[in-house]
């Protein structure tokens, strides 16, 4: 049988040993650890963390490339700006977290869940994900091009401008999301949407055929 499409939550150590950002020399933060604090400026590597959590933390602008998350919470934290470029994410959950203009292309994300996020201009072209959900996320001007997503939604969220371009989607849903602005929404076909949205979907399309709904004029 077919598993859902639903992520699997990450597994999380019962116990966690405390470690401040501040404090951190290299990129492996090591397994079963709450991480908070602020990470030094200077500071590009990639970070490693497993079976834990990521908490109020600041990581704003940190270069960060190839960093790699499995069975991790991350909540309350600021990655504003951050490179994270070629990360990969397994059973990762995010709340509350700021991730404006963050650039997270050509992940690899699986068992991904954004919830009540800052995406604004997220860089995420030609991100590999399965079973990835946004939820009540703010994504106004996010780059999903060339994107491959199957099993993945947005649900409740803006979607205003952002940009589909050349994305390949399987089981795609896209419920209580605003699409205004939209771009490359035939890249998303089929697609679940529902009836609210329809309209404004079925003018994406229209006008990705050149078709024009216009007054009649008198001859």
């Amino acid at each position: 049988m077919a598993r859902s499409d639903r992520p699997t939550p990450p597994r999380i150590a019962e116990l966690l040993e405390p470690l401040d950002l501040s404090d951190v020399t290299d990129g492996d933060l090591g397994e079963g650890v709450l991480v908070t604090g602020q990470l030094r400026p200077a500071f590009d590597d990639a970070l490693h963390l497993s079976a834990g959590r990521l908490q109020n933390a600041s990581l704003v602008g940190a270069s960060l490339v190839g960093s790699r998350f499995v069975d991790t919470v991350i909540q309350g934290c600021d990655f504003s700006g951050a490179g994270l470029e070629s990360a990969v994410m397994t059973r990762v959950e995010l709340r509350g977290c700021r991730l404006s203009g963050v650039r997270l292309a050509q992940g690899r994300l699986r068992d991904v869940r954004f919830v009540d996020c800052q995406l604004d201009a997220i860089n995420l072209r030609y991100v590999q994900g399965e079973f990835v959900r946004f939820e009540q996320c703010r994504l106004v001007g996010a780059e999903f091009i060339g994107a491959t997503l199957k099993g993945a939604a947005w649900w409740d969220c803006n979607l205003a401008d952002a940009d589909m371009s050349q994305v390949s989607l399987e089981r795609g849903q896209l419920h209580g999301s605003s699409l205004d602005g939209l771009k490359g929404a035939s890249s998303l076909v089929p697609v679940a949407i529902d009836d609210d949205q329809a309209p404004v979907f079925a003018s994406l399309l229209l006008e990705l055929l050149g078709v024009k709904v216009t007054p009649r004029l008198d001859p």
